[in-house]
């Protein structure tokens, strides 16, 4: 998908790079990282990803920052609608379950052998899904045209017989 954007938001320099070096290669995607919520929150706008990846447990930068389920709210509250894949070293089932009432569309364990892979299949079901979305979107507004040109060959002609009969009379 060309010109996707990813944000990893996660505080480990090392994850993150591995992370974002492997959705570079694997999806073709930008990749823009971030070690805390706050600062990705402050650069949304700059940035606008298309997905977001969310470190649920982001306290090495700072005790006081914001966790992930803190992120999810903010983002809710802000009125941002991004499919997020969060990623925790935690596999508490409590997390799990109140990651995805707030919405996220996937929730990745990083002590799973198979975390990379994971990721990759879980951001590729993402970008297929939005790239689905957009190519729908064209079609409607396509759609949309066609129909507009269809009233005016039926209108103009519909019209021009009614204003001759509204003359002779």
């Amino acid at each position: 998908m060309s010109n996707t954007v990813i944000a990893v938001i996660e505080d480990s320099g090392i994850i993150k790079e591995i992370v974002s070096t492997v959705l570079e290669k694997e999806t073709g995607a930008s990749i823009i990282g971030f070690s805390s919520a706050e600062s990705a929150i402050q650069q949304l706008d700059v940035y606008n990803p298309d997905l977001i990846l969310l470190d649920y447990n982001l306290d090495s930068v700072s005790p006081n920052n914001m966790d992930g389920i803190q992120f999810l709210n903010k983002l809710k509250f802000i009125g941002k609608s991004i499919p997020i894949i969060m990623i925790s070293g935690q596999r508490d089932k409590r997390i799990t379950a109140d990651a995805l009432k707030l919405g996220v569309v996937s929730y990745e364990s990083k002590e799973n052998e198979d975390f990379l892979d994971n990721i990759v299949i879980e951001v590729n079901k993402v970008l297929d899904v939005l790239k689905l979305n957009k190519k729908q979107k064209r079609q409607r507004a396509d759609l949309n045209k066609r129909i507009l040109r269809i009233s005016a060959f039926i209108l103009v002609p519909v019209m021009i017989v009614l204003t001759c009969l509204f003359c002779q009379s």
